[in-house]
């Protein structure tokens, strides 16, 4: 059995030790895959000095969270890796988390990505948005196991058999940062696998959340969400494209601002409803 933990780092100094030790007391011995995306705060050199035994890419440019875990993603193919762990530099598990999960995912193979319950720091509060946007979608498919259907969880802690890469293919490059995590989980929905949280298991993602400005809302919120939307290959491209005019609507007026309608042109344009239409054809990239 072998899993692989990729772990793509930026200015990660804060959590890098916690992270990466929390691998190496893992019950099940795992490989650590760290992709650093040209860190300035020293956190490159604190893993080669530090985690010898974790494999280390160094990127010279900020690649983003998206090619930063394909470049892992292609390790695991490459490698013959049996399950990947996609696990955030500010994130950790328990010594058991990984042994559970692969019980789990044996129990039950129709399951693409599977989570444990993201926890904050303190190890007591849920993590906001996981409270937010997950828990209130949990659908309990297995009592005894504690495990839950969802249509998304947040890409902090992500269980996945090799298999769900074969088929659902990488991240896609229109997504760098945000929204790649949405698209992936429409992608592995759409090739028939499920997506759960393992309610029994706990795990740390200790996201720091700061007050964001309006044009920086309207950016994830509105625009990244719009592509996210126009790139959803399960539903038909001109709902769609009705879906983001009438949430243009609504963004405007929310956030009164037309910063939403110089977005929808630039939606519209040519480079990037291409980007979505070509992503759309490709269902394995």
């Amino acid at each position: 059995m072998k899993v692989l933990v990729i772990i793509v780092t930026y200015n990660g100094m804060q959590w890098i030790d916690r992270c990466l030790g929390s691998v190496y007391a893992s019950e099940l011995p795992l490989d650590a895959f760290v992709v650093d995306n040209a860190s300035t705060d020293g956190t490159a050199g604190y893993v080669r000095d530090n985690f010898p035994q974790a494999t280390l890419v160094c990127n010279a440019s900020n690649l983003g969270f998206a090619e930063g875990n394909n470049v892992g993603f292609r390790h695991a193919l490459e490698n013959g890796y049996d399950y990947v762990y996609l696990l955030n530099q500010d994130a950790w598990i328990e010594p058991s988390t990984v042994s559970e999960l692969v019980r789990l995912h044996s129990a039950h193979p129709e399951f693409g990505i599977l989570s444990p319950v993201q926890m904050c720091a303190d190890g007591v509060s849920c993590n906001p948005v996981f409270a937010a946007e997950v828990i209130p979608s949990m659908k309990t498919c297995d009592t005894d196991a504690g495990l839950s259907e969802v249509p998304f969880v947040m890409a902090a802690h992500w269980f996945m058999p090799v298999e769900t890469i074969r088929k659902a293919g990488l991240f896609a490059e229109l997504f760098p940062i945000y929204g790649n995590d949405d698209n992936y989980c429409h992608r592995v929905l759409y090739h028939g696998l499920k997506i759960g949280v393992a309610g029994n298991l706990k795990a740390v993602h200790d996201k720091q959340y700061a007050p964001r400005s309006k044009d920086s809302l309207i950016y994830r919120n509105y625009y990244i969400g719009s592509l996210v939307a126009l790139a959803d290959i399960r539903r038909p491209l001109a709902f769609s494209v009705l879906f983001v005019l009438a949430l243009t609507l609504v963004k405007s007026f929310r956030y009164r601002s037309l910063l939403t309608f110089r977005y929808l042109r630039k939606i519209f344009g040519r480079e990037d409803f291409r980007a979505v239409k070509a992503l759309r054809r490709d269902t394995s990239l």
